[in-house]
């Protein structure tokens, strides 16, 4: 977005119908995208290497908090549940990619839609 918005090529009426600040563009969240995009195509590399701690996931893992389920019939019993994507010790809640995607899409959209004026 900030390439888009900087580039003097990019005409103005379309940058402005772009949404005013999504969130994936801040630069947290960019990071944070970032992170996980670079943990998946350079995992391999470390597994190779040998340079990951024991018990850190490898692998996109889709997982979540487990909490003790409080029946007497069934001891012991845990519910799980699946709310986010984890790599390494990088991690996203699906209610946050949802968001990210949304907004992205969106953009996209002002993209597709535009025709420049003749």
């Amino acid at each position: 977005m900030k390439r888009i918005r900087s580039y003097p090529e990019v005409p103005a009426d379309l940058k402005n119908l772009f949404p005013n600040k999504p969130q994936f563009t801040t630069k947290s969240i960019a990071n944070r995208i970032r992170g996980i995009r670079d943990a998946i195509q350079h995992m391999d590399e470390q597994v190779l290497k040998e340079a990951i701690p024991q018990s850190t996931p490898f692998s996109l893992v889709a997982t979540g908090p487990e909490t003790p389920v409080l029946d007497s019939d069934q001891p012991n019993q845990t519910l799980k549940v699946i709310d986010r994507l984890i790599i390494g010790s990088d991690e996203i809640l699906f209610s946050e990619l949802v968001t990210w995607l949304h907004e992205m899409g969106e953009c996209a959209e002002v993209v597709s839609k535009y025709e420049r004026p003749k």
